[in-house]
């Protein structure tokens, strides 16, 4: 297992590479949710020649809570006039 990142744009992935999106496409939740389940990615550590590994039907099987869908709406919003902040700043 290795690290979590989240990429900015589409890209391609190689091979013993996975990569995953929440059904809401809310970027930012897959993301924090892949940390806060790394403990539990850490036990597929001694699994795998270099880098430990998890097989698609574990993960597949990983239990996750899953909020209600107008907490993602509300999330975007949030996310949206953050961005937006940024990027003021950024550009000052």
């Amino acid at each position: 297992m290795g690290d979590v990142n989240m990429a900015r744009e589409e890209c391609c992935i190689g091979r013993g590479v996975a990569a995953v999106q929440h059904r809401t496409g809310s970027a930012s939740y897959t993301y924090y949710s892949m940390l806060k389940l790394e403990e539990y990615f850490n036990l597929f550590e001694s699994d795998g020649t270099v880098f430990g590994s998890i097989s698609k039907k574990d993960f597949e099987g990983l239990e996750v809570v899953l909020p209600r869908i107008n907490l993602f709406k509300h999330l975007r919003i949030m996310q949206a006039l953050l961005i937006k902040r940024l990027k003021t700043i950024q550009n000052k």
